[in-house]
């Protein structure tokens, strides 16, 4: 009768409560107490309790994943990430569709979608600030134009270039290397 008990307390919990971390504390929890109570007798569980049992438990690590993932989803900071943890959000929402814990699931996957456009933009940032550091980096030893001035870096059309620091009364430009192409853009 006690596996009975704790089974549909479980089975309720799954049915009724919204909260993640409420739910796998009432999950984990009784399945340490019924694993305890299976080592002392395991007579005292059917076959069907134990198949039910076998899936509780896999929902346990369901929920574990998904806290897991809304705990980092802070430290996203890259679109591989960002794509991998919505994947796995999907997988977990689809995985326990029938229970309430969904609505946490889809929130996240709704929150985490919204911040994409931030997250790409402040990579943008990082990428434009990246790219000045090295131009300043490089600007420090320049080329000089044939009439003798220092070279700036300067970006058009075509990408970026050496350009004379007195242009427009110098219009004398040199293509970067391919070494300071490769430096500016690794």
């Amino acid at each position: 009768m006690e596996p009975d008990n704790t089974i549909q307390r479980m089975i309720q919990a799954l049915q009724e409560v919204h909260s993640e971390n409420e739910l796998i504390l009432i999950i984990t929890k009784s399945l340490e107490f019924l694993r305890g109570l299976w080592l002392k007798n395991r007579d005292s569980f059917n076959e069907e309790q134990i198949i039910l049992l076998k899936r509780i438990a896999e929902t346990e690590i369901i929920i574990l994943t998904f806290i897991n993932i809304k705990n980092n989803i802070k430290n996203i900071d890259n679109i591989d990430d960002f794509n991998r943890a919505i994947s796995d959000l999907i997988i977990i929402y689809k995985k326990i569709q029938q229970f309430p814990i969904r609505k946490s699931v889809g929130k996240e996957i709704r929150s985490l979608r919204e911040s994409f456009n931030e997250l790409t933009e402040s990579r943008q940032k990082r990428k434009i600030a990246d790219i000045k550091m090295k131009i300043a980096q490089m600007e420090h030893k320049p080329p000089f134009c044939h009439n003798g001035h220092k070279m700036i870096i300067r970006e058009g059309e075509s990408g970026y270039f050496w350009g004379c620091h007195n242009f427009p009364k110098c219009f004398f430009t040199k293509e970067l290397s391919k070494k300071e192409r490769k430096f500016l853009f690794s």
